[in-house]
């Protein structure tokens, strides 16, 4: 991992404080994960992808 410690630690106090927001992009089935994957990395998804299980 590159970075302080302190910059790992980062995250976990935002979210603490109820600061972080993650944006989710969709709720995928597992059998649709690799569609998922392509948009990502093409650049199109606008947030994060979660899988259904």
């Amino acid at each position: 991992m590159c970075g302080s410690p302190a910059a790992a630690r980062a995250p976990t106090a935002l979210a603490a404080t109820g600061k972080l927001r993650i944006t989710i992009d969709s709720e995928i089935p597992p059998a649709e994960a690799p569609a998922a994957i392509e948009c990502s990395r093409s650049g199109h998804a606008c947030g994060k992808s979660v899988s259904r299980l």
